[in-house]
C-alpha cells in the first residue's frame, strides 16, 4: 500500500524522506559572520573582535547586502542612523580602511573581499560563511521539498533554518531607515518559515508541536488568520476539542478589537465544523484555508531596493506560504 502524507493525503516516499533528510543535516551551521542576533564574526565558535559601535554598523550593513554592490548613501544612512556629518564621505573611507584592516588582522582574507565598486563598496563572501545566506537557502529549500510532498525534509531544513536566529536582525545595533526595512522584511521571511514548518509538523502529524509553534507565531502575528487556522486544526486533531474553539474566540476578538472586522470565510468554517464535529477535518487540511492554498511559496529573496526611511507593516500582512504543498 502506498504511503500517505498525513496532512494532505499525498503520496510519499519514506525512503526519500530519509536521503533528504541526512543531506541537511550535514549542512554546516557554525558560520563565520552572523546577523540574525547581534553581529558578530567567528572562528571555530570563537567570538572574535571587531571594533567599535560605527565599524560593527558599517560592517552589519554589509553584510545584509553581501555580494552586492552598496551605495554609499545608503551605508551612511546605516552608519550614522540620526544625522551624518559633513565629513561623512571621508568617515566612510577610513572605516572601510580599518574593516580591511580587522580582516587581515583576524586572517579572514581568505574568506571574505571587501573592494570599492561604483557607486560604493561590494564585500564578497561565501554564501557558507553568513548566517543570512544559510537561512534563507535552508529555508527556500524547505519550502520546495514542502511543496513537492515531502513533509519530513522540509522539517529538517525548516528547524535548521529557523535555529540559525539567536534573537533580533543586527541586535544592538542602532535603529536606522535601512536596518529598519531590512528587519521588517527578514521578519517576515522567518515568519513565513515558521509557518511553513507547522505545516510540515501537521503533515506528519505532530499535531502538538504543530500547536506550539503556531501559538509563539500568532504572538508575533496575531491577524494571520492561516495561523489561526493551523493552530485550530492542530488542537482539534489532539482530541482539545474545547482548546479548538477558544483558539477561534481569540482570533475574533483580536480581529474586531484590532481591524474591526469579522473572521473570514475559511476560519468561520473551520469553527462551524469544530462545533459539529466535521468528520471532514480528519482529512485534507487545505478544504480549510480557502483562497490560501493556491498561495505558491515565497522565496526568502533580499530586499532589492532598501527604503529611504523605516518601513510600517501592513495592518494584515499575509506571508506567501507553500499552501500548494497542501493539494499536491
Amino acid at each position: 500500500m502506498t504511503a500517505r502524507c498525513s496532512f494532505c493525503a499525498m503520496p510519499v516516499n519514506a525512503y526519500r524522506h530519509s536521503v533528504v533528510v541526512n543531506v541537511a543535516t550535514t549542512i554546516s551551521l557554525a558560520p563565520t559572520f552572523r546577523v540574525l542576533g547581534p553581529v558578530e564574526v567567528r572562528r571555530d565558535r570563537a567570538l572574535l573582535p571587531i571594533g567599535g559601535p560605527r565599524l560593527r554598523a558599517l560592517l552589519g550593513a554589509l553584510l545584509l547586502r553581501a555580494n552586492r554592490t552598496v551605495e554609499r548613501r545608503w551605508l551612511i544612512d546605516a552608519v550614522w542612523p540620526d544625522s551624518a556629518p559633513p565629513s561623512a564621505e571621508a568617515n566612510l573611507r577610513q572605516y572601510v580602511t580599518k574593516l580591511r584592516r580587522v580582516a587581515r588582522q583576524q586572517h579572514l582574507t581568505d574568506t571574505v573581499r571587501l573592494h570599492w565598486a561604483w557607486p560604493g563598496y561590494r564585500l564578497e563572501i561565501p554564501a557558507a560563511e553568513l548566517d543570512l545566506t544559510m537561512f534563507q537557502r535552508l529555508a527556500d529549500r524547505g519550502r520546495a521539498v514542502l511543496a513537492a510532498g515531502d513533509p519530513l525534509a522540509a522539517r529538517g531544513y525548516l528547524t535548521q533554518a529557523l535555529d540559525l536566529w539567536q534573537g533580533e536582525l543586527c541586535e544592538g545595533l542602532p535603529l536606522s531607515p535601512p536596518l529598519s526595512g531590512e528587519r521588517y522584511h527578514w521578519a517576515e521571511a522567518r515568519a513565513a518559515a515558521g509557518a511553513a514548518l507547522v505545516a510540515a509538523q501537521l503533515a506528519l502529524g505532530a499535531y502538538r508541536d504543530a500547536a506550539a509553534r503556531a501559538r509563539l507565531l500568532i504572538e508575533a502575528h496575531p491577524l494571520r488568520e492561516e495561523l489561526r487556522v493551523m493552530l485550530m486544526i492542530a488542537l482539534y486533531r489532539t482530541q482539545s476539542r474545547g482548546e479548538a474553539l477558544a483558539a477561534y474566540t481569540d482570533a475574533r476578538d483580536t480581529l474586531v478589537a484590532e481591524l474591526g472586522i469579522e473572521p473570514g470565510p475559511p476560519l468561520r468554517r473551520l469553527h462551524q465544523a469544530v462545533l459539529t464535529d466535521d468528520p471532514l477535518l480528519l482529512g485534507d487540511a487545505a478544504e480549510w484555508l480557502g483562497d490560501a492554498a493556491e498561495w505558491l511559496a515565497a522565496e526568502s529573496t533580499p530586499v532589492s531596493h532598501p527604503p529611504a526611511r523605516p518601513v510600517k507593516p501592513r495592518s494584515c500582512p499575509r506571508p506567501a506560504l507553500p499552501w500548494r504543498a497542501l493539494h499536491g
